[in-house]
């Protein structure tokens, strides 16, 4: 019960709930609890919050971490962003993928050598989250490693790549959008199209 009157707090989005769901995750013992309050904390997007999910990144459950670490990219504090880079080395690649995300959506610059890296993950959810990360950075310098994930094997990597070079806006990804466009899955056939139109074919 405890996880869902969390849960219950993120989608009110009361600030006077941001103190107790900081207890709840440095404090709980059940890490499911703890899941749900980084969770809720991520959309009240209260400030206050940014220290102690930075600590809840240390946490022993790859659940806590990733969802502290999301929780962090919803609120945008570049103060997350030493850690968050270190979690793109984590054990586990939700966290990974996670770290990647939140390092997106806060627009943090330093971040765009790492992400190119972890575009060569062996996990397809860590190379498409690296994808869309470096698609919201706006890295020009990622084409190149974009266009290789998008002749890869990895469904969820390719469709994100294929998102992430639209929002470049380099017309190099144009032949490789074209051919992707007229073969394949249906969803990633769709991305491509997508992205060719953003980048006026």
């Amino acid at each position: 019960m405890r996880y869902y009157a969390a849960w219950a707090l993120g989608m009110i989005g009361d600030r006077r709930s941001v103190r107790p769901l900081i207890d709840t995750l440095l404090t709980d013992e059940n890490p499911t609890v703890q899941d749900w309050a980084a969770s809720a904390l991520g959309e009240i997007r209260d400030p206050d919050a940014v220290e102690p999910l930075i600590e809840a990144l240390l946490n022993p459950d790859a659940g806590v971490r990733r969802n502290s670490a999301l929780a962090l990219g919803y609120i945008g504090d570049s103060r997350a962003v030493e850690t968050l880079l270190n979690c793109l080395w984590d054990d586990d690649p939700w966290v990974r993928g996670g770290a990647a995300n939140a390092l997106g959506r806060i627009g943090a610059r330093r971040a765009v050598q790492p992400l190119i890296e972890l575009l060569a993950d062996r996990e397809d959810w860590v190379q498409g989250s690296a994808a869309v990360a470096l698609g919201m950075l706006k890295a020009a310098e990622a084409v190149d490693a974009l266009l290789a994930v998008l002749s890869g094997d990895g469904l969820w990597a390719r469709y994100n790549a294929a998102w992430a070079l639209g929002q470049l806006g380099d017309r190099r990804a144009v032949p490789a959008l074209n051919a992707v466009s007229q073969t394949g899955d249906i969803f990633l056939k769709r991305r491509a199209t997508e992205a060719l139109e953003k980048l006026g074919n």
